[in-house]
């Protein structure tokens, strides 16, 4: 009898050690003890501007293709995600093309502005902006990535634009896995794409030709 009760309460004691770990565990991962008091919103500067609207449109002039495509947004949506102890603020827009019948997905994050396309998993396929110091002229890169900042004027077709980002992703997944080298500012978006092929032959190149902005 005396075994019996031992064995009981070195179960019980291992149980209770068991359960004080997992609890301790699942805090540290913030896991069941979290207020979700811990909210990240869109504030810099950069991505505000990015806050396009419906109606917005871009038009441009793809020089291989010999191609117009308009590009339009028809629907925003601001949301939160929230993940553990943190809330995230997302905006999202979409946009309709007229040289594609699938939709594409803009979503933007406080790390920048992602594209993808429109049934992503996560909506996050390729970052093509992100927000920069204007104060401050560099170059970053992460795997399969190149963020090149660029103060000086840049022409886009016919028109200069200033603080313009190029980014070169090696695999784009919006894109098929291809190479694309996207030329892009805050006031105005995506000003120029580059596509190239699996021989780094220059496949698409469109330009922006006109636009109305609407935030």
């Amino acid at each position: 009898m005396k075994s019996l009760l031992h064995i009981t309460l070195v179960s019980l004691v291992i149980t209770a050690m068991i359960t004080t770990s997992c609890q301790k565990e699942e805090e540290r991962h913030g896991i069941g003890y979290c207020s979700y008091k811990d909210t990240t919103f869109l504030k810099h500067s950069d991505l505000l501007h990015c806050k396009y609207k419906t109606n917005t449109y871009w038009v441009y002039y793809d020089s291989v293709k010999t191609l117009i495509d308009s590009v339009f947004i028809n629907k925003v949506k601001r949301k939160f995600i929230q993940d553990y102890c943190a809330i995230t603020e997302f905006y999202t827009y979409t946009t309709l093309s007229t040289q594609s019948s699938t939709p594409t997905l803009y979503t933007l994050v406080p790390a920048g502005l992602f594209k993808a396309t429109y049934n992503s998993y996560n909506g996050l396929d390729a970052q093509v902006y992100s927000p920069i110091n204007k104060k401050d002229s560099s170059l970053f890169e992460q795997p399969g990535y190149i963020y090149d900042t660029l103060f000086a004027n840049k022409l886009i077709y016919n028109e200069y634009y200033e603080h313009v980002m190029r980014v070169t992703i090696t695999n784009d997944k919006s894109e098929q896995n291809r190479k694309s080298i996207y030329f892009v500012n805050s006031d105005f978006g995506i000003l120029k794409h580059e596509i190239y092929d699996e021989n780094n032959n220059l496949i698409s190149n469109k330009v922006l030709l006109r636009k109305e902005i609407i935030r």
